[in-house]
């Protein structure tokens, strides 16, 4: 998801995770190394759009929004990787061609998402008859359990942006409109 304004923070939910942190203490974080890695640098280079950072002869670095999402797909093995959270800032720049937006991207996968079970048993999504229309059982206790011929799955998946107010001394802030 591409942003305009950097948030403070994001918080991101799924069955039994919730992962709300501010921008500098995501699940998982662009540093250094992700503004220098060559591969991307060099993926990049290769781009063909003329609004590009190569054909508009800038640097790279403009571009890497647009690859935000390798890092986070890298966790998607991992134990407990369910609802990981990356955030690229924004760059605010009054240049045109040095603007970039933020990139908030998260991930979806049943690692560490609680699981429930039904009269068939747990979830594994695995078929327990040929006829089965999808290899699905529910992902949540509550509800209509699966049926002979057709299972379902149901989960929630929710997402949100946060700003912190800046802290005036308990003084109202001024709404008079300036010039």
């Amino acid at each position: 998801i591409e942003t305009i304004q950097n948030p403070d923070g994001w918080t991101v939910s799924m069955p039994g995770v919730v992962k709300s942190h501010t921008c500098d203490e995501a699940p998982v974080k662009y540093g250094p190394d992700f503004y220098s890695n060559t591969t991307l640098l060099q993926t990049l280079a290769r781009e063909t759009d003329q609004h590009s950072a190569e054909a508009l002869n800038i640097s790279l670095e403009y571009d890497l929004y647009k690859v935000a999402h390798l890092p986070l797909l890298e966790t998607a093995d991992e134990s407990g990787s369910a609802a990981n959270w990356g955030y690229l800032p924004a760059n605010a720049s009054y240049l045109a061609h040095e603007w970039y937006p933020g990139v908030f991207s998260f991930l979806l996968t049943d690692k560490g998402v609680i699981t429930g079970d039904n009269h068939y048993g747990p979830w594994n999504g695995l078929r327990r008859d040929p006829q089965e229309k999808m290899v699905t059982r529910p992902l949540s206790s509550g509800g209509a359990a699966a049926g002979r011929r057709f299972s379902h799955i149901h989960t929630k998946f929710a997402w949100s942006r946060w700003s912190e107010g800046e802290d005036v001394g308990g003084q109202a802030s001024s709404t008079a409109n300036s010039r």
